[in-house]
């Protein structure tokens, strides 16, 4: 079984992961970056990252051990990968909070590490936003919308 704890930066997921690690003999718990994440991550390498957290999963799972991952990957995304279909179970949380946190949380973090990561605290809102709709509906994406979700999108009265 693989559950996917997954969050847009500074949601806690570090936290929860380090407050679960070592408490259970058959839950191996990993951070998703922990397989470093070059400079100009992207969508495709996401993939191919997902995949490889997938293999790994299924090696702990022929062990008889579950994994829990920390990520920023979508839960459909996961769901997507190739090899998903061979894992027992497949599980997902969204970690959230709210954008003040989530800012003042990024702003303890310094300027180095958003020189690493890149982005601004916008774009960190912005992705913990589609995150959350995504939760909701994983097949979710903002161009997809009709003129008037847009509309009240831009009104800030999502439903």
């Amino acid at each position: 079984m693989l559950f996917l704890l997954f969050g847009s930066s500074a949601s806690g997921k570090t936290s929860v992961l380090n407050a679960v690690r070592g408490r259970y003999s058959d839950l191996a718990v990993h951070d998703f970056d922990e397989i470093g994440v070059p400079s100009g991550a992207d969508t495709p390498w996401r993939h191919r990252a997902n995949e490889a957290w997938v293999q790994r999963a299924l090696r702990y799972q022929h062990q008889g051990t579950d994994l829990l991952l920390g990520a920023q990957t979508p839960f459909g995304e996961l769901l997507a990968t190739p090899s998903a279909t061979l894992l027992d179970g497949l599980t997902a949380c969204l970690l959230d909070c709210d954008d003040d946190t989530r800012s003042a949380r990024l702003a303890r973090r310094g300027l180095e590490w958003f020189d690493r990561g890149g982005g601004d605290v916008q774009a960190y809102l912005n992705w913990a936003t589609w995150m959350r709709h995504h939760a909701n509906e994983p097949t979710w994406h903002r161009h997809n919308q009709t003129p008037s979700h847009r509309g009240r999108d831009a009104m800030g009265s999502l439903d």
